[in-house]
């Protein structure tokens, strides 16, 4: 929010999803131009279109961006959503205090454990709480349910894999450390202290079903 411009690291390819190796970097202001905020200002989501970066990559460089998508089948149904465990495996994939590979252009992943219920909106909102290592930069993290082999669906043990887009790290709460600076000789001047804040690996984060709402205000009639 009232950001004026943003960096934008691209992978090149020659042809879609055929990475060359390369690396772009654009800078880009008026970025409000852009973005797209939640109808709901009380959801604390922002989207970017990526099609006018498409185009100004490919004026300056020939070349297309190698990116991976995410479908409407990626995020769970109604019954889905009502049908997880109390407690579920996530991976989340993001920048944890700014943590990047920036040779290969590719970001930090973590694994976790939902800590409410999926079915449960967390607060009586749209979210839910993973127990995960959340740092500043992992906001705006995607979550997902990722299981190979095997897993468990209600009552029953389902055989194959699965991934599932289920919400977006947006805040996470934080506790203050007091430390108090000892004194050598006795004073009678209050002793004074510092305040740190810890992380306590809880993040908060917004359903991906609300991700959808971009795409239904995008494609509603004005």
């Amino acid at each position: 929010e009232e950001a004026s411009e943003a960096i934008f690291v691209f992978p090149l390819c020659e042809t879609p999803g055929e990475p060359i190796g390369q690396q772009f970097t654009l800078k880009l202001s008026d970025v409000q131009k852009i973005v797209s905020y939640h109808p709901n200002p009380d959801v604390d989501l922002a989207a970017i279109a990526l099609e006018p970066l498409l185009n100004i990559v490919r004026q300056q460089t020939g070349k297309l961006i190698f990116f991976r998508t995410l479908g409407e089948n990626n995020i769970p149904s109604t019954d889905k959503w009502s049908n997880f465990s109390a407690i579920e495996s996530i991976l989340m994939v993001g920048y944890p205090n700014g943590l990047w590979d920036s040779k290969n252009n590719s970001p930090i992943c973590r694994t976790g454990i939902t800590a409410t219920p999926l079915f449960n909106l967390f607060e009586g909102r749209p979210e839910f709480a993973i127990d995960c290592a959340c740092f500043p930069g992992s906001s705006g993290s995607p979550i997902f349910i990722y299981n190979e082999g095997s897993y468990s669906e209600g009552n029953s043990i389902v055989f194959g894999s699965r991934l599932l887009f289920i919400g977006i790290l947006y805040a996470g709460p934080l506790a203050t450390a007091k430390g108090e600076i000892t004194h050598i000789q006795p004073s009678a001047l209050t002793t004074p202290y510092v305040t740190t804040d810890i992380m306590i690996n809880i993040g908060y984060c917004i359903r991906s079903t609300e991700v959808q709402a971009f795409y239904t205000s995008a494609t509603s009639p004005t």
